[in-house]
């Protein structure tokens, strides 16, 4: 009897559930159709009438013509227009940045709602929590869009100083922002940053020399795409930032600047070196220097079979320890955004202390030594 009546009871729940995540379902299709259906609809009424309107003036039917055929380029296409026509105004760039930002922000901040992004995904249960973390998502994408805006117009700085890219990157792990999509990132500001060059050296040239010396501008912005391209970083130093990584993390984005360590205990360090230099850096020579007190294994032995294990050698002074990795011993080339590590095993001190360590980095294709450092809490527990 008692199994019968469990039976009936699972009988009449489940369909229950299951009508129940169906409405949910629906409800959450409704709302992301809403998204879609209210940008197209702000597209068809804002932005591609101006386009159309600047296209016919521009180029005639053909042009309008093509706005109107390629519905969502016209968002893409509205501000070419702009910069080529006589008829910019204030209210083109309104209706364009209003259907193309916010509306992408908006239904972006929907998907991370839903899927997470960047921080603890924590599953929504009642729709005052989908509006609070949905109104959170709007405003850290508004500090991210912006936050991409303003390198995406300073990428000149952003390629020319190094100490910015050390700060970028180094917020961008501290906040958990950007750091997995940073290799893509970098590659986005020095594709824009030439592209600059290309098209603003002739341009202005052309505006302000004439047409006739077009082509001395050509010329010129060809010479400034290669000389950053292949001499500028011979100029500067090599830059980097180290983290502590885990022994089987192969990723700069999960790196931390600090790590923990119980007193006069055996210990592996994983230090990560990340690439932010504009090209490869080449034979590099890699330094770590820890305070006094840490004892270094140099035994290979204990290194043999370790993942990422490298040859070094180790220089002990009264005061510090230098452990040196050369380029003799070890393949220390590595492209931009990408990283090197490098496993240390030490014995911590015998007393509690918070010891900072250095690392420096130089390399054949950069110019002077570059160091940064590293945290190391040494406690008792």
């Amino acid at each position: 009897m008692h199994i019968v009546q469990q039976y009936y009871y699972w009988v009449d729940v489940h369909p229950m559930q299951s009508m129940r995540a169906t409405i949910i379902n629906r409800k959450q299709n409704r709302k992301k159709f809403l998204f879609w259906a209210l940008a197209y609809i702000s597209l068809l009424l804002f932005t591609l009438p101006f386009t159309a309107f600047y296209l016919y003036l521009q180029w005639n039917i053909p042009g309008a013509v093509f706005a109107v055929l390629l519905l969502p380029i016209s968002a893409i296409i509205c501000p070419f227009v702009l910069i080529i026509g006589k008829l910019g105004t204030a209210t083109i760039i309104f209706n364009f940045f209003w259907v193309t930002v916010t509306f992408i922000l908006l239904f972006n901040a929907w998907i991370f709602t839903q899927e997470g992004h960047s921080i603890r995904h924590l599953r929504p249960r009642t729709t005052k929590i989908v509006l609070k973390r949905f109104y959170g998502w709007v405003w850290l994408i508004w500090v991210e869009w912006l936050g991409y805006f303003l390198l995406l117009v300073l990428s000149p700085l952003y390629v020319i100083m190094g100490q910015l890219r050390q700060l970028v990157f180094t917020i961008s792990l501290k906040k958990e922002m950007w750091a997995k999509d940073h290799p893509s990132f970098f590659s986005l500001l020095i594709f824009f940053f030439y592209l600059q060059v290309a098209i603003g050296i002739p341009a202005l040239v052309y505006q302000f020399l004439g047409k006739d010396k077009l082509f001395e501008g050509i010329i010129g912005a060809f010479v400034i795409i290669t000389f950053f391209a292949f001499q500028f970083q011979r100029m500067t130093p090599p830059y980097f930032v180290p983290t502590f990584v885990a022994p089987n993390n192969t990723s700069f984005a999960n790196g931390t600047f600090r790590t923990k360590a119980k007193t006069a205990t055996p210990t592996w360090l994983y230090i990560c070196i990340t690439n932010l230099g504009i090209s490869t850096f080449k034979d590099c020579v890699f330094q770590v220097t820890l305070p006094q007190g840490f004892s270094i294994f140099d035994e290979f032995d204990l290194y043999e079979g370790r993942t990422y294990a490298k040859h070094f050698t180790v220089r002990a002074t009264d005061t510090d320890t230098t452990i040196e990795f050369l380029p003799l011993n070890n393949y220390m080339t590595f492209a931009p955004c990408t990283n090197l590590i490098f496993p240390i095993y030490v014995l911590t001190p015998k007393d509690s202390a918070e010891c900072q360590i250095d690392t420096s980095l130089s390399s054949e294709s950069a110019w002077g030594v570059n160091s940064q450092p590293l945290t190391i809490m040494v406690a008792n527990e």
